[in-house]
C-alpha cells in the first residue's frame, strides 16, 4: 500500500524540500519522509482497493476444531519478544517493520526544518506552579482565613460595618407600633388624590405673573373715592360703583361723589333710563334720577346672597339663586325667565349671554332680542369643568356676545367664535375681567389676585394671545383687594377697579403739554 502524491494524507507526511533546499515532490520508493504524519490510518488509493486480495470465507462446519483454527492464526503473527519483557511494550517500536524504508540522509537533512515546524519546547516551561510559590494576595490574607469552618466571623462591639452585615439583631425589636399612626382609609381615595394634585397645581401656578408690557398703565390721579366698594358698572358716560355706599361719577368728571342711596350693595347696573341696585340684605332698589333717591322693586324678594345683573336696551337682567329673571319697564316687575341652572350672565351690544347647565351639558347661550330664540353652543373639555366647578365663574363679552371669555380663580378661557371653543389663557387666580370695548379685535384686561399675596395685577390679553402684566395695585398697609370687580370706560379710555380699596382709574400715562 502506497500514499498517492495528489492525496491529502500524502501531502501532508511529505516534504516538498530535498536536501540543496530546491522545492520537489519526494515520491520515489523509499524516499517519503517519516515525521509529521496524521495519527490515523492512512486512506487506500483506488487502485489498491481493486488489487486488495481477501481470504476466503470458511463456511465449512466440518474444516476443522477450533484449536487448529488458532495454531493457524498464531502462526500468522510476527514473533513477539522473548526476552522476558511486557509483550505490550513499544519502548522498542523502531524493530517493528513498518513496511517503508526511511531514508537517513533525507531525515539529516530535513532535521532543521522539521525542528522548525513541531518543535513547541517544553510544556511546562513557562508554566507557574502553585506550589511553593507565594501568591500576591498572601500579604492581604491570614492562614486559615477559610480554613475553619467554625471560625468566628462576627465583629467586636466597637466595630462598625455601616450595615453591610446587618445588625444581628430582630428588626421587630426597635419598632414601636404604639407610636406608628393609624391607616387612613381615605388615603386611597381618587377624589381625595385629584383635589390634591388641583391643589399642588394651582400652587405651582401661583406666584407666575406675567412679564410687564412695554407700555404700563398708572392709577390717574384724583379719579374715583378711597371708599371701599365691590362692583363697578359704566352706562355711556357715567360710572356707578356699589359697596357701603353707592358712589357715582359723573359724565366729564373723574372724581366720584356719593349718591343718595347710603346702604350697603353688592350689585349695580344702569341703562338710559333707570339704576338697579342689589342690597346687602336682600331685595333690590330701583332708582330713575340718577341714583339721588330709589324705591324698593316690588314682586322681587331675594334672601342674603351674590346676585349678578345685567342690562340691555330697554330690560334689566338679574340673577339670582340660579334663576334668571326679567324687568321690564319703569315701573316693570321682575318676572322669572328661567328657572336654574343659570352660573352667570353678562351683556354687551344689546346680546344676553348666560352660561348655563343643564342635564346634557353645560353651554353658552345667547339672546339678542325678544323676537329671537336662544343660540346656544355646548361646552365640552376644560370649558365645561370651569364653567360647571367651583368657585363660581365669571364672564366677559364683547362683539355682541361674539367674543366671550370665562372667568375663574382656576383659569381663563377665552372665545372669539361665540362659545363653540375655546383658548386657554396662562392665567391663574383671575377674579374679574372685562373687554376694551366691543370691537372683534379688542383686548381683554384681567384682573389677577393671587391668594395670599397682597399685590394685584391687572393683564393685558391681546388678540395673538400674548399676555402682558399692565399695573400692580396694592394698599399702602399691605391691604389686598379683597372680593372685586372691573369694567372698562371706553369714553375715558379708562379701567375702572372697585375693590376694598376704593373705586380706582387706571390708564396709560398722560402726555406731557
Amino acid at each position: 500500500m502506497s500514499y498517492g502524491k495528489d492525496d491529502r494524507v500524502a501531502e501532508v507526511a511529505c516534504d516538498p524540500r530535498s536536501l540543496g533546499g530546491e522545492a520537489r515532490w519526494e515520491d520515489e520508493p523509499g524516499r517519503a519522509l517519516a515525521f509529521g504524519a496524521p495519527a490515523r490510518a492512512p486512506r487506500k488509493t483506488e487502485e489498491e482497493d481493486d488489487d486488495m486480495d481477501l481470504p476466503p470465507l470458511d463456511t465449512d462446519p466440518d474444516a476443522g476444531d477450533d484449536e487448529a483454527a488458532g495454531d493457524a492464526f498464531e502462526d500468522a503473527l510476527p514473533d513477539l519478544r522473548d526476552d522476558g519483557g511486557d509483550p505490550l511494550d513499544d519502548a522498542n517500536a523502531q524493530d517493528l517493520d513498518v513496511g517503508l524504508d526511511v531514508d537517513d540522509e533525507a531525515d539529516e537533512a530535513s532535521g532543521d526544518d522539521a525542528e522548525d515546524g513541531v518543535d513547541v519546547g517544553s510544556l511546562d516551561e513557562d508554566l507557574a506552579t502553585l506550589d511553593g510559590e507565594e501568591s500576591a494576595l498572601d500579604e492581604d490574607r491570614d492562614e486559615g482565613t477559610f480554613g475553619d469552618d467554625d471560625a468566628d466571623l462576627e465583629l467586636d462591639a466597637t466595630q462598625d460595618d455601616g450595615g453591610a452585615e446587618g445588625t444581628g439583631e430582630s428588626a421587630e425589636i426597635d419598632i414601636d407600633e404604639s407610636a406608628l399612626p393609624e391607616l387612613d382609609e381615605s388615603a386611597n381615595d381618587e377624589a381625595g388624590d385629584d383635589a390634591l394634585a388641583d391643589e399642588l397645581l394651582e400652587e405651582a401656578a401661583r406666584g407666575k405673573v406675567p412679564p410687564w408690557a412695554p407700555s404700563r398703565f398708572v392709577v390717574l390721579e384724583g379719579a374715583g373715592a378711597p371708599v371701599p366698594c365691590i362692583a363697578v358698572t359704566v352706562c355711556g358716560g357715567r360710572v356707578l360703583a356699589a359697596g357701603d355706599v353707592v358712589l357715582a361719577v359723573d359724565e366729564g368728571a373723574h372724581a366720584a361723589r356719593q349718591t343718595g342711596l347710603d346702604t350697603p350693595s353688592t350689585a349695580v347696573v344702569a341703562t338710559d333710563e333707570v339704576a338697579v341696585v342689589a342690597l346687602s340684605r336682600g331685595g333690590l332698589l330701583v332708582s330713575r334720577d340718577g341714583c339721588a333717591s330709589a324705591t324698593p322693586v316690588a314682586g322681587f324678594r331675594s334672601e342674603k346672597g351674590p346676585v349678578e345683573l345685567g342690562a340691555t336696551p330697554g330690560r334689566i337682567w338679574i340673577l339670582h339663586e340660579s334663576s334668571l329673571w326679567s324687568m321690564t319697564g319703569r315701573e316693570g316687575t321682575p318676572v322669572l325667565a328661567r328657572e336654574g341652572g343659570v352660573r352667570a350672565i353678562k351683556a354687551a351690544g344689546g346680546t344676553l349671554v348666560v352660561l348655563a347647565t343643564r342635564p346634557d351639558g353645560a353651554a353658552i347661550e345667547r339672546l339678542r332680542g325678544d323676537d329671537e330664540a336662544w343660540q346656544r353652543a355646548p361646552l365640552e373639555g376644560a370649558a365645561a369643568d370651569l364653567a360647571t366647578g367651583a368657585p363660581k365663574p365669571g364672564l366677559a363679552v364683547a362683539a355682541a356676545g361674539r367674543r366671550v371669555a370665562i372667568v375663574s380663580p382656576r383659569g381663563l378661557l377665552l372665545s372669539n367664535d361665540g362659545g363653540h371653543s375655546f383658548e386657554s389663557v396662562d392665567l391663574h387666580d383671575v377674579i374679574g375681567a372685562c373687554f376694551a370695548g366691543d370691537e372683534e379685535d379688542a383686548p381683554l384686561y384681567a384682573l389677577m389676585a393671587p391668594r395670599g399675596d397682597a399685590t394685584s395685577y391687572v393683564v393685558r390679553v391681546g388678540e395673538d394671545g400674548d399676555v402682558a402684566r399692565v399695573a400692580e395695585l396694592r394698599g399702602q398697609d399691605g391691604t389686598g383687594l379683597g372680593e372685586a370687580s372691573i369694567a372698562w370706560d371706553g369714553s375715558r379710555e379708562l379701567v375702572w377697579i372697585a375693590s376694598r380699596l376704593g373705586l380706582v382709574a387706571l390708564g396709560p400715562p398722560a402726555r406731557p403739554h
